[in-house]
């Protein structure tokens, strides 16, 4: 069973101004992606597939000396992004993926690693460093996936866990003899 947890963050100034420029980063990355989308549809008539995507980023990340900050699956992220929402697009679930704007795309999603939870330091991201995170509640399970969003009000933590689903008792539709409910005859 997989259960979402929320936290709150509280970035240092340095640590906000990393964090939005990695958001400003991926997002030129998610529309460069589309482009090339569009363009090879048009040129080629196929559309790209997962794969492709997550290489394409890794390419520009690798050319782009700014993008090399952001963790490689950051990065690989948002090739999913594109491809889920082309997807969506091309089996008519979703209208046509929009041009995003850098303050519409507002996370980024650590999918495996890059990221460690301690009670001393904080929640450490990969490029960004040791940020401060209110744990208001334990967190259970083995954490899947993590994605860090900004909000109006703040920034957030979401640790995606997976966990047993815990036992429920039988429901029972008839009362039992003897276990206090009337039945009138």
């Amino acid at each position: 069973m997989l259960s979402a947890f929320k936290y709150r963050l509280y970035p240092k100034p340095e640590q906000e101004k990393r964090l939005d420029r990695s958001l400003f980063l991926l997002c030129n990355l998610y529309n460069n992606l589309k482009a090339e989308e569009i363009r090879r549809y048009r040129e080629e008539h196929k559309s790209t597939s997962k794969t492709r995507f997550r290489r394409l980023a890794l390419e520009a990340r690798k050319q782009d000396g700014e993008l090399q900050t952001a963790h490689s699956q950051v990065v690989q992220n948002v090739g999913d992004r594109i491809h889920w929402s082309f997807r969506n697009f091309f089996e008519r679930r979703a209208r046509f993926p929009k041009w995003k704007k850098p303050h519409r795309y507002n996370s980024l999603t650590y999918p495996q690693s890059g990221f460690k939870l301690s009670p001393e330091k904080g929640l450490y991201l990969s490029g960004i460093g040791d940020v401060r995170i209110f744990v208001h509640r334990p967190l259970l399970g083995k954490v899947k996936r993590l994605t860090i969003k900004r909000e109006a009000d703040g920034w957030y933590a979401t640790f995606i866990t997976e966990r047993e689903a815990p036992q429920r008792k039988p429901f029972l539709r008839y009362p039992q003899p003897g276990s206090g409910a009337q039945t009138w005859v």
